[in-house]
């Protein structure tokens, strides 16, 4: 206060003073310390005063949070919520609505259940304040969710080598979070096969008890518990060294060529065998023999047709042996330990079931038959043991033998060809063991009630009619999907030319020959064997197909696939331009019917151009099937010869894929050079690789299934990365068990 109001005043350096507040006011255009000295006088007397006052400058806050939060988090165990917020300004007041604090930069609101919600975060100080907003969406943790195999039982013997292992376990999570399986309680250990799945092997210490398994997965949040149990039992089969077995699928129609597969599990190494199977020649007919994927690794396979001379007239009227032997001494590669106990086909014989419709709803009965010692016997690798029947089943199931039941099966009653007698026993050699169960098989041939006249491609009760040309040529392009009432009863009613050989473009010839009249609807002869040489060439772009054929030639398949290209429709070449055209452009496969229903059409006697095939991009285009037949309706054997080069770099997908146990990879060279293919597991570890140097041309690598140490890679996603010159590439794979 200045009194008297008479009084002069001064400030220094500069302000005002308001007699009515009492106040000093003064302009501070900055921070910092300032010192205000007021000098009140009058006439008789000077007053003074000093004021120092520190100046800090404000602004408005300023406050930036982030627009929307999702966020998945674990309820009920977290309790609340943190955000980065940032503030600019001084002795800022910081208030978020509904609820919540802040502090080090971050808000941190309460979250007690899943859901929406808005933020509103208000910054203030003396100079205003600032509000920005949040939403925050917040869901709850779903639990992975583990799935173990039902409750389990499984036959074991004592002098197993090997443990059990249960497969099966695998878990999800719907969030796709990382997750941790693990084995809680029980025998032997979890191991993962993929990061979601594994097998637990055991050994169990007692046979005929039941063991528990206890699994749970958890992703850091939450957790989910499976048990399960497994019954172990002593098996039926703990005596049996060997398990053979002929089986076949299904039912077949006439004229059928039927794979025979010779099925083999093993408890016992074997080194080789001799195999002898018979069967009713006269309804039957041996067409090929080929060894099986059991034991694709051993180094000899053979088959031999014998006749009967070795047992008399009692002998069956079709009589094959097989003998495989797993190791031959000559070189330094040998088949694998895990081929010498088998478990699988062991060999596909095919047998041709004679065109005759009375076999329809007949069982062709095929049987393993004895006629010495050594028939149907399996040596161990070392070839000092000999195995042999233990007991024999028929093709129904039922025991036809047991060598061990000599009450109900005496040596005395042995039918012939039955089992090796016992005097197979006697002697002063090493005495066969008796270990090996055989089952007999045969082929079940459709009824003729289930299949309508030949000539009636669409069952409708009316043969040789135009539609029945319609639905045949669809199936040339379209395959047996072309086939909707019957499949087995339309295949039937396709051997029109009647040789024994259904769905054939020689049926189609004579099919359509028949409805213009050109033909009588007799059954015909086989027909004699004719040829046709095919040259198929890659250029710019286009492939080209030439015949040279002597003949006229009355229809053509041709199945092309593709890779990493866009076909364009065929076109007729010049030696076919009188001709029609039927084709279907796939996924990756390219059908092309060349026909005529006009009478007296066929491809010439010559030499030319049958089809061109246009095509964009860079992938490979390969004939992989053709079948022609004359203008007579018969079938025209084609030799392929190929003038294919690459015109680029390319790699092809593997196929097939998935896969198990191989799988093939073609690479495309246009130039001689050195090239690179490596496999790696979905963590990018190098699992195994492949090189070499190769001319221009297709290279096609197999891939086993095994790593660079000879083990079988776990199933699961793989890559290949290829180089070759300057070209890389890369693809994916998947490898099924």
């Amino acid at each position: 206060p200045i009194t008297p109001s008479s009084a002069s005043l001064a400030i220094l350096p500069a302000g005002i003073y308001d007699f009515q507040t009492k106040k000093v006011k003064f302009i501070a255009d900055t921070s910092g310390h300032y010192v205000i000295k007021i000098i009140a006088g009058t006439p008789c007397s000077v007053d003074t005063c000093v004021i120092e006052a520190d100046v800090s400058l404000y602004q408005v806050p300023q406050i930036t949070c982030p627009g929307t939060i999702d966020t998945l988090v674990c309820l009920p165990d977290i309790s609340e919520i943190c955000f980065p917020v940032s503030i600019i300004g001084a002795e800022v007041t910081v208030k978020i609505l509904p609820a919540g604090t802040y502090s080090g930069g971050m808000v941190c609101v309460p979250v007690t259940s899943a859901g929406s919600r808005t933020v509103t975060i208000i910054a203030s100080s003396q100079c205003g304040a600032d509000t920005c907003f949040t939403n925050l969406n917040v869901s709850a943790n779903q639990a992975p969710i583990l799935t173990v195999p039902e409750n389990l039982t499984i036959p074991w013997c004592d002098d197993e080598t090997e443990p059990i292992c249960i497969d099966g376990i695998f878990a999800t999570d719907i969030n796709g979070d990382n997750f941790t399986i693990t084995q809680v309680c029980g025998l032997g250990t979890y191991t993962p096969v993929r990061d979601d799945s594994g097998v637990i092997c055991f050994n169990p210490p007692n046979i005929d008890s039941t063991y528990e398994f206890c699994l749970e997965v958890t992703d850091g949040c939450s957790t989910d518990f499976q048990s399960m149990f497994v019954t172990v039992y002593t098996s039926p089969l703990c005596s049996v060294c060997v398990d053979i077995s002929i089986n076949v699928d299904s039912c077949y129609v006439v004229g059928s060529n039927v794979p025979v597969r010779i099925v083999a599990e093993t408890r016992s190494q074997i080194g080789g065998f001799d195999l002898l199977m018979a069967y009713d020649a006269s309804v039957l007919s041996f067409t090929y023999a080929v060894q099986g994927d059991a034991i694709d690794e051993w180094e000899y396979f053979t088959y031999r047709l014998i006749d009967n001379d070795g047992c008399g007239t009692s002998c069956p009227s079709g009589l094959i042996r097989l003998v495989g032997i797993a190791d031959e001494n000559n070189g330094p590669y040998h088949p694998s330990a895990d081929q010498l106990t088998p478990s699988g086909v062991i060999s596909i014989v095919g047998l041709r079931i004679a065109n005759n419709q009375n076999l329809g709803g007949q069982y062709l009965p095929i049987s393993f038959y004895w006629i010495d010692c050594g028939d149907n016997s399996m040596a161990n690798p070392l070839g000092d043991l000999l195995y042999i029947d233990s007991k024999i089943f028929g093709n129904s199931g039922s025991l036809l033998w047991d060598e061990y039941d000599d009450t109900h099966y005496p040596e005395s009653a042995r039918p012939d060809g039955v089992g090796a007698p016992d005097e197979c026993l006697v002697g002063d050699k090493t005495t066969p063991i008796r270990c090996v169960y055989f089952h007999n098989g045969g082929i079940c041939v459709t009824h003729p009630d289930s299949i309508d006249a030949r000539g009636d491609v669409n069952l409708n009760g009316v043969a040789y009619e135009i539609a029945d040309a319609v639905v045949f040529t669809n199936y040339f392009i379209y395959g047996l999907s072309a086939f909707t009432v019957n499949v087995a009863g339309q295949i039937a009613a396709t051997d029109v030319n009647a040789d024994g050989f259904t769905l054939t473009v020689a049926d189609l010839v004579y099919l359509v020959r028949v409805i213009i009249g050109d033909a009588s609807a007799i059954p015909k002869v086989s027909p004699n064997m004719l040829q046709v040489d095919l040259t198929v060439t890659d250029k710019n772009n286009a492939i080209s197909v030439k015949a040279e054929n002597d003949c006229p030639v009355g229809a053509a398949l041709l199945i092309f696939e593709y890779d990493g290209v866009t076909p364009e429709p065929p076109i007729l070449g010049n030696l076919a331009n009188n001709m029609s055209l039927a084709y279907r452009i796939s996924d990756n496969e390219i059908r092309v019917l060349i026909y005529s229903l006009e009478r007296g059409r066929a491809i010439p006697e010559g030499d030319g151009e049958i089809l061109t095939l246009n095509y964009g991009g860079h992938g490979h285009v390969s004939l992989v099937e053709t079948s022609m037949a004359s203008f007579h309706g018969d079938i025209i054997k084609t030799n392929q010869f190929e003038d294919m080069l690459p015109s680029d770099f390319s790699v092809s997908q593997n196929y097939p894929n998935p896969f198990n146990p191989a799988t093939a990879i073609d690479l495309s060279l246009p130039i001689a050079c050195h090239w690179e293919l490596c496999i790696y597991n979905i963590n990018g570890q190098f699992v195994t690789q492949f090189s070499g140097d190769a001319q221009p041309g297709i290279v096609t690598i197999v891939w086993d299934g095994r790593n660079d140490g000879g083990q079988m890679a776990a199933s699961g996603v793989y890559f290949y990365k290829v180089r070759a010159g300057n070209f890389t590439d890369k693809k994916k794979m998947t490898l099924l068990k």
